[in-house]
């Protein structure tokens, strides 16, 4: 699973596998495995490897046609290589600098540049008491909303950061969206908005492999 969310009531959530046409396999993606293999009463899930040969991008305006929200939410469900300390995503300028990233790892790190370029890449939050490389299955919510940033790791691990961006802080849509190496798992629709969705990640894809999904969460093909 691999969303983003705009926090607007009317915003409709964006599948990044399926606008990056994940289902299609493309170079360098194989279908594998997922978070669970058995799911009780639901079918198994399924998960997309992603290697390093995979060059795999679209125009940010395909995902978001009008106005890149300024708070907005990602969920996600990977389980990168243990040790690894690698981009799970990437929105890059037309200059080919990136704006906005999600490095997983021993310390994840959120990048984010704004149109007045802040933060300073020495601000960039920083999540030390996370390991996300440790070989194992996580889910992972991201939540930017005002001058914070929140990330809640299977459903248990909340920690804030501040995020020093400007006022009315904006990302351009003249950009390109990359997602590289890391393990991925692609699950229907969650709630709407930055701190619904939030919750709804726990609530309609359960950590444990003996919870069912919530009505209409079947695993996607």
């Amino acid at each position: 699973m691999l969303y983003l969310l705009s926090i607007s009531p009317t915003a409709e959530p964006v599948d990044v596998l399926e606008a990056l046409d994940f289902h299609n396999s493309p170079e360098g993606v194989r279908k594998t495995s997922g978070f669970c293999t058995n799911r009780r009463a639901s079918e198994p899930d399924t998960a997309y490897r992603v290697g390093k040969q995979a060059q795999i991008s679209a125009p940010t305006k395909q995902l978001f046609p009008g106005v890149f929200p300024e708070d907005f939410s990602l969920l996600t469900t990977l389980r990168p290589k243990a040790g690894l300390q690698s981009f799970l995503l990437s929105v890059y300028s037309e200059q080919g600098e990136q704006q906005l990233g999600v490095e997983v790892g021993r310390s994840p790190v959120f990048l984010y540049e704004d149109q007045s370029g802040k933060p300073a890449p020495e601000d960039y939050p920083l999540f030390r008491s996370l390991n996300l490389a440790d070989g194992k299955w996580h889910r992972v919510a991201i939540s930017v909303e005002k001058k914070t940033v929140t990330v809640i790791v299977d459903c248990k691990q909340k920690i804030t950061k501040p995020l020093l961006r400007s006022d009315r802080a904006s990302i351009n849509t003249n950009e390109c969206w990359a997602v590289h190496s890391a393990w991925l798992v692609s699950r229907p629709n969650p709630s709407r908005g930055s701190s619904g969705a939030l919750a709804g990640h726990s609530r309609h894809y359960p950590v444990k492999c003996e919870a069912p999904n919530a009505p209409n969460s079947k695993s996607k093909r």
